[in-house]
């Protein structure tokens, strides 16, 4: 599974859901996979799968580092994100969620 995630990843696929039991090793997972990327992908693990989306996509601004006040509503933080990954694209630089 490994292998094929990272195959997945280093070569544009779009999205790649990954299920299991509980204890069946998906976060392991996820951590080996974020151990062996390549440098110019960028992961970011949300763990708690219970997260409003709202609060998701300001989990997310903020694991990139987006300079966001508080209080931004969720299409600011989303065109900020976009904007944040337009920048990486033409640098070969790639985030993975």
């Amino acid at each position: 599974m490994l292998d094929a995630l990272v195959y997945a990843i280093t070569n544009g696929e779009g999205i790649i859901k990954v299920v299991g039991e509980v204890g069946s090793g998906k976060t392991m997972l996820c951590r080996m996979l974020q151990a062996i990327l390549p440098e110019k992908i960028e992961s970011i693990y949300l763990a708690n799968p219970s997260v409003a989306p709202d609060d998701e996509v300001h989990a997310i601004a903020f694991a990139l580092q987006l300079k966001l006040p508080n209080n931004a509503y969720r299409l600011t933080v989303m065109q900020q994100f976009q904007a944040n990954l337009l920048i990486r694209h033409p640098e070969g630089r790639q985030v993975i969620i």
